[in-house]
């Protein structure tokens, strides 16, 4: 019995001595799990922080894009009406004078002061012309374009407009030249030359003569210069005649110029039969026509698909070949039936490159 207890007593002091020696050889792995596994939850923290912190600088960033891309296409769609706007009423105005009616080139001269003020006060207006039933033209031209410039064979120095008057003579038609400073002094003309243009031949002289309102004939190709550009017009006071205007691209390329965002931007104005202009790389800004449906371009097809689902006005996200395109579209004020919209877009990673590289 005595035996029994001695036996049990010692068994439990010597269970006791062995934990206790593994304990003691135990110490040292256990504060390596310890520290190991602090190391891994402040390693996991600050995984978990830094995500949380991207993504929330992420969504910051992309709400502040979204803000930038509808400011770029309202600066954009404000900026075009500047070019617009002023053609519109020059036209409407002219259309409206007695002087436009003139039937040679003494009368027509009369409009050349006013023609050439509104000019000097709207600089972007490079030309301004009539067009008559008899098929007569009298056009003025600030000589802004280098296209036109290459189509005067000899400019006296000097000269700030040049005024360009086709008459028909004998079933003929016969251009003459006048060249004058900036004080509409008359430094030189020359003699009437053969030529084949005839305005009324051309489309916007057939829309105005068919209609009383002013007109809008959408982008085409300029005769001579061969620049794409657009053309308001109307009808003259006595509908035997036609005012006009001509917009070149090249002065929209200009605002596209100004509100690129990143480098791969994308910007592009087009109508609902998906006839656009944009620039055809992202590091040119020289505009083209072109039609949507026909071009290698998997963003703008993409653009328009949505534009044909009913997206005319609003932010966009688009998802193209695993790359996230964000931006916007815009209407633009409709002229006479033609109706454009614009939109700015830009990769997601150009748009986050500061706070990835953080």
């Amino acid at each position: 019995m005595s035996f029994s207890t001695e036996f049990t007593e010692s068994g439990r002091t010597g269970l006791i001595y062995v934990i206790y020696i593994s304990m003691k050889n135990l110490k040292y792995p256990l504060q390596i799990g310890i520290a190991t596994a602090f190391t891994l939850l402040i390693v996991i923290f600050g995984i978990t922080l830094i995500s949380y912190n991207y993504n929330s600088n992420k969504e910051v960033a992309l709400a502040a894009a979204n803000d930038v891309f509808a400011r770029a296409t309202r600066e954009i769609a404000h900026g075009l009406r500047g070019l617009y706007y002023p053609a519109l009423i020059l036209v409407d105005i002219t259309s409206q004078l007695d002087s436009a009616e003139g039937d040679s080139i003494e009368k027509r001269l009369d409009l050349l002061p006013y023609i050439a003020r509104s000019m000097r006060h709207s600089q972007h207006i490079s030309r301004v012309f009539i067009g008559y039933d008899s098929g007569d033209l009298f056009l003025v031209d600030s000589l802004q374009d280098d296209i036109m410039l290459s189509k005067i064979s000899t400019i006296p120095e000097g000269t700030s407009y040049v005024v360009f008057n086709i008459e028909r003579k004998a079933g003929s038609a016969k251009q003459s030249n006048y060249f004058y400073d900036k004080q509409l002094t008359l430094l030189e003309s020359t003699d009437y030359e053969d030529t084949d243009f005839d305005p009324r031949s051309r489309n916007w002289y057939q829309q105005a003569s068919e209609s009383k309102d002013l007109i809008s004939t959408g982008f085409y190709n300029y005769y001579g210069t061969k620049e794409i550009g657009t053309t308001y017009a109307r009808q003259t006071i006595n509908g035997k005649g036609g005012v006009g205007i001509d917009l070149s691209i090249n002065k929209i390329a200009a605002e596209f110029n100004a509100q690129k965002i990143t480098p791969s931007t994308k910007i592009i104005v087009f109508n609902d039969q998906g006839i656009a202009l944009a620039p055809p790389k992202a590091d040119v800004m020289k505009l083209q026509q072109f039609n949507i449906e026909e071009v290698n371009d998997p963003i703008f097809k993409r653009l328009y698909q949505e534009y044909i689902s009913g997206m005319t006005d609003g932010q966009l996200n688009l998802i193209i070949d695993n790359n996230t395109w964000i931006g916007s579209i815009k209407s633009l004020p409709a002229i006479k039936g033609k109706k454009f919209y614009l939109a700015v877009l830009a990769p997601e990673h150009e748009l986050l490159k500061d706070i990835r590289e953080l």
